[in-house]
Parts: structure tokens; C-alpha cells; sequence
């Protein structure tokens, strides 16, 4: 069986390129070849074209302003290291034809987020209406916010109705899709990078050269900004537990920050250090799932950024799923000596549940079962 796989690609986003991994992954350990598709207005023409759009419909040109800052160098520098990731473990094409292809996988990631200019710009791709509706399905699709702007609520619906099966990633975006379609099988599951063991993400990981031997991390990784306040707080834990501080930030940062080494780790060297550090601090979805993977201590702050759409609805459900409890929530007010604690009691066994649960999924959906 022959699965296309339809998620964000041309980013510079761990949790973007690891979550294409572990589904292009998931469906290989399943017997099916598996194809990750590029969104063809990534590619020269396409973005030749989203520029005219903008021009023509963007009284803000903000599209033309962020393709400008997007050839400053570092951030070239840094998706260069992240097309080097995905030529050695990804399998990417950028198709015109799906005769051959037996089902179409949406997800997992934000592939939903209307809030998204990739997205709402071209929904035709992210819901995949470019195959037969019984052809479409998701994979722990994720809508990211509390709610769909109004004016894409009937692309969504339309999208949503048609597709033949719907696996989403938050209990919030299952009821958005119910309370708007009237569907009543939309399947909650887990992030596919939980369907990969801590030996299958050694595979892939590995050292950055700007790591010393022995030295002891602490390592955080904000996609937002980072308020004061939890910065001194980050410090003073450094400073008690001897830690050095590997900070990793969103691909954006490049833009009114100076970077160092630290920004160009790529994906393999992400997985290394959340394996290898003392504690992760974090605002990002991503950052709390591999520290569970790897059952590193780490405190999830609420994101912190303007204009920002709230996104909290996808860790009300990896909480609630993997059954985590309240430590991991982080608070400038904890005390310092309290911040290394984390409980991942019976973890292991609720992400085993929960794999099983996807996988019973995607056989059903796909038509899939086991001799």
C-alpha cells in the first residue's frame, strides 16, 4: 500500500520536521510505502505566485516584508541544515500525479491552523481535495487553536465533511469538527512521535559540536518570547545546579536577534540534547512530548507573544492523555530545589495504550489489518 503523506514542510521547526518523521515512520512499520508531499507553493513557482497574491490582495504586503527578511543570512543557514535532515530521513517529492497512491495522510502537526497564511492560502492542499474523497484521511491532525476564524469556517467544514476518516491530536479540535459537521467519528489520538521508541529516536539523534564533554545542560526552547521573569528564574537554576544553557529558539528569532551556534542545531542534535540535559524549560508542544519520550524533568510555561492565537488546548490533552499531572507546569514561584522533580509513573503504559489506539485507527481507516 502507497500512502502520500500531506503536513507543513519548508520550515525550520523540530517538532515540524520529527512529527513527518515518526508518520512517515508509523506507516512504514505498517507495510505501506510512504511519501511525504511538498506543498508546491514552496516551491519557486509557488512562491512566485503567494507574492503577486499578496501584492494584489495584501494591503500590508506583510508576505513581500517576510520574504525579505527570510534571505538574511541565518536563517538560510539554519534550513539548510534542516533540507540536510530531511534528504537523509525523509522521503519528499514534490508530486503532480496520485493515480498511484492508495490513501492521502493529512497531519499530524498544525495542519489545520486557519490562522496559518500557509494554510488559508491553500486549504485545497491541506484537506486533501486534490484526490477522491474516499482517499483522504488524517492523522492526528492538529487545529492548534480554540477556535477557526470565521472566514474559513466554510472552507473547513467543507474539507472536514469530505474526508473518509478524521484522527485529530486535541479534544478541542474534535469538538470543533463534531460541532461543525455533525460528525460523530472524529478519533482523538496521540502525536505520532510518541509512536517511536527511545531506541528508534537514538537513531536518528546526535552530538552537536558545540557541546563539551561531560558538560551538564540545561536546556531551553521558547517559541515565543521569553519574559524577564523566567529568565532570571532559568538563571538563578543554572547557577545553583552548575548547568550551562543551551537555548534554542523559533527560526524566527534570526530577525532582530543575533544567533550563535546554538541556533543552527538541527533536528538529530535536538533529540540529543533533550536525551543529554539535566531539565528542559519550554513553551513548546513539541519540547514537553520528546521530554517525555526520553522521561527528562521539564517545565512547560504558557506561551508568551502578542497577537498570538491561544494554543494551550493541545497541552490540556497531552496532559490529560499521558496523565502527567500538575509538576510539569511551570511557575516562576517554584523552588529551586524542587524544579529537578518529575513523576513519570505509569507513563509508559499510557503511551503504550495510546499507540494502540492510532494504530487500530489508521488499519481501519486505511483497511488495514494484521494476518
Amino acid at each position: 500500500m502507497k500512502i502520500a503523506i500531506v503536513t507543513i514542510t519548508g520550515e525550520a521547526n523540530y517538532g515540524n520536521s520529527l512529527q513527518n518523521y515518526a508518520v512517515e515512520r508509523t506507516f512504514q512499520k505498517m507495510d505501506c510505502k510512504s511519501v511525504t508531499l511538498v506543498d508546491q507553493s514552496e516551491t519557486f513557482i509557488g512562491r512566485i505566485k503567494s507574492i503577486i497574491y499578496s501584492a494584489l490582495f495584501d494591503k500590508s504586503h506583510s508576505y513581500i516584508k517576510n520574504r525579505r527578511k527570510k534571505q538574511k543570512e541565518p536563517l538560510t543557514l539554519r534550513r539548510k541544515r534542516f533540507r540536510k535532515f530531511n534528504k537523509k530521513f525523509l522521503n519528499m517529492k514534490a508530486e503532480r500525479s496520485f493515480d498511484d497512491y492508495d490513501f492521502v495522510a493529512c497531519g499530524s502537526d498544525q495542519v489545520w491552523n486557519f490562522t496559518f497564511g500557509a494554510i488559508n492560502k491553500n486549504a485545497h492542499f491541506y484537506l486533501c481535495q486534490f484526490v477522491p474523497r474516499d482517499k483522504r484521511i488524517s492523522i492526528s491532525a492538529s487545529i492548534g487553536t480554540d477556535e477557526i476564524p470565521a472566514e474559513y469556517l466554510t472552507t473547513a467544514k467543507k474539507g472536514f465533511e469530505e474526508m473518509k476518516s478524521v484522527s485529530v491530536r486535541e479534544e478541542k479540535a474534535k469538538q470543533i469538527i463534531e460541532d461543525l459537521t455533525g460528525r460523530k467519528d472524529v478519533v482523538v489520538t496521540i502525536d505520532p512521535t510518541l509512536m517511536l521508541s527511545v531506541d528508534e529516536w537514538r537513531k536518528i539523534s546526535k552530538q552537536p559540536k558545540y557541546i563539551e564533554p561531560k558538560q551538564k545542560i540545561l536546556l531551553t526552547y521558547f517559541l515565543g518570547d521569553m519574559s524577564e521573569e523566567v529568565n532570571r528564574f532559568i538563571v538563578k537554576i543554572s547557577k545553583t545546579y552548575d548547568l550551562k544553557i543551551v537555548n534554542l529558539r523559533s527560526e524566527w528569532i534570526a530577525y532582530d536577534k543575533s544567533v550563535n551556534d546554538e541556533y543552527y542545531t538541527d533536528p538529530s542534535e535536538f533529540l540529543w540534547l533533550i536525551e543529554h540535559c539535566e531539565l528542559v524549560m519550554t513553551d513548546s508542544f513539541h519540547g514537553c512530548v520528546f521530554s517525555t519520550i526520553f522521561r527528562k524533568p521539564f517545565r512547560w510555561f504558557s506561551r508568551n507573544e502578542k497577537n498570538l492565537a491561544n494554543m494551550n488546548s493541545r497541552m490540556d490533552t497531552l496532559f490529560k492523555k499521558l496523565n502527567l499531572g500538575e509538576w510539569c507546569i511551570g511557575t516562576v514561584e517554584e523552588p529551586v530545589d524542587n524544579v529537578m522533580y518529575s513523576d513519570f509513573n505509569g507513563v509508559g503504559e499510557r503511551i503504550k495504550s495510546e499507540q494502540d489506539i492510532l494504530s487500530n485507527y489508521l488499519r481501519g481507516a486505511i483497511g488495514f489489518n494484521e494476518n
